[in-house]
């Protein structure tokens, strides 16, 4: 079944779309990777608060991102957030299980998870350690990870630079090595999604 988008998701598509062609000339590659149906988990490296923006304009289907708690504070801000696909996470030593709760719920309905698995964002453009939130959501859920890259010239993001977006190969789990869901499964299968992230980046470096 079609996901019916919020009006406030179109629109918003449409506005940004031209907009940020234009400040951050970007270029989409590979977006026939996208699986046109069906959940799956998207992982992207993460620089810039645009980059919910940036993946979003490269498909046709909502991606629905986990964001920071402190950006639900303003309730104005949160509803216009929310609308966009957003939802809270407490980034803490522990697990946020409210927020893993929303994550499988909107990947049993078939819809597509956005993840960060760096945890936040690089200030250099440079790959940070990737945590394991992103594997273990595709494994218990049984869907496949596309791996992302957005990769800046001369590594940052800024007005008028360009950006390349690409889109690499989905990966089932049994192809991370998924079998059991073991702490030391899900960290291999971290490091090799870590290594799919990079390579891209590599390729677009720039």
């Amino acid at each position: 079944m079609k996901e019916k988008k919020p009006f406030i998701f179109k629109l918003a598509r449409v506005v940004c779309t031209p907009i940020f062609k234009l400040i951050y000339r970007y270029e989409i590659t590979n977006r026939n990777n996208i699986p046109p149906q069906g959940a799956y988990v998207l992982a992207c490296n993460h620089q810039s608060y645009t980059d919910p923006v940036l993946l979003n304009i490269g498909q046709k289907r909502m991606i629905h991102f986990m964001a920071k708690e402190e950006l639900f504070r303003n309730k104005f801000f949160a509803a216009l957030i929310r609308s966009l696909g957003a939802f809270p996470v407490h980034r803490g030593g522990t697990g946020d299980q409210t927020a893993i709760n929303n994550a499988q719920k909107l990947l049993s309905d078939g819809k597509v998870l956005g993840i960060f698995p760096e945890g936040k964002r690089s200030t250099t453009g440079e790959i940070l350690k990737l945590r394991a939130g992103a594997v273990m959501l595709a494994f218990q859920c049984g869907v496949p990870i596309v791996p992302a890259c957005i990769t800046a010239k001369g590594g940052r993001i800024k007005m008028f630079n360009k950006v390349k977006i690409t889109y690499g190969d989905p990966i089932t789990c049994e192809e991370l090595g998924i079998t059991t869901g073991s702490g030391k499964e899900l960290r291999e299968a971290t490091k090799v999604l870590a290594e799919k992230i990079s390579a891209i980046r590599e390729k677009d470096r720039f």
